[in-house]
């Protein structure tokens, strides 16, 4: 995997533990007697917004293409059935790359000639065995859930 991806996990940690500890500077900043209402209003706020930010980062976080990570976006994009079946991507050595996914019932395949700039792609149908309809172009971009954490 790329060590750039490997700290995710730890900088989530650490937001988490900072946004905690700053809920807690709040809600204590008083000497005696209840929080401000503003201190719990605002601890409320980084602690709902933590998790929704991590939760985003999931979702648009770009990463760079590799096979694997270009393979599951292709997946993503498609609709196929891909984490029942084989499908794999391999670089071309003119350049770009060469994709066989997996249909969307899992039974038939389709190939994919794509092109790839560092996180995003494009694709176009080459060969089509699939039983069911596969989009002829799709495009798309690899960001965090594309990325097999156990390899």
């Amino acid at each position: 995997m790329d060590p750039v991806l490997r700290g995710g996990g730890g900088v989530a940690a650490l937001a988490l533990f900072g946004a905690f500890r700053l809920v807690r500077v709040l809600i204590n900043s008083r000497e005696t007697g209840p929080p401000a209402w503003w201190a719990v209003l605002l601890a409320a706020a980084v602690l709902l917004a933590v998790p929704a930010v991590v939760v985003a980062t999931y979702f648009v976080l770009p990463v760079p293409v590799a096979e694997g990570t270009l393979t599951k976006s292709i997946e993503r994009e498609t609709g196929s059935a891909g984490r029942y079946n084989s499908s794999s991507c391999s670089e071309r050595p003119g350049g770009g790359w060469r994709c066989s996914i997996s249909d969307s019932s899992g039974s038939g395949s389709v190939e994919y000639a794509v092109t790839a700039g560092d996180q995003c792609w494009q694709a176009t149908l080459r060969t089509n065995d699939a039983e069911g309809p596969m989009p002829a172009r799709p495009e798309g971009c690899a960001t965090l859930r594309d990325v097999e954490i156990l390899e």
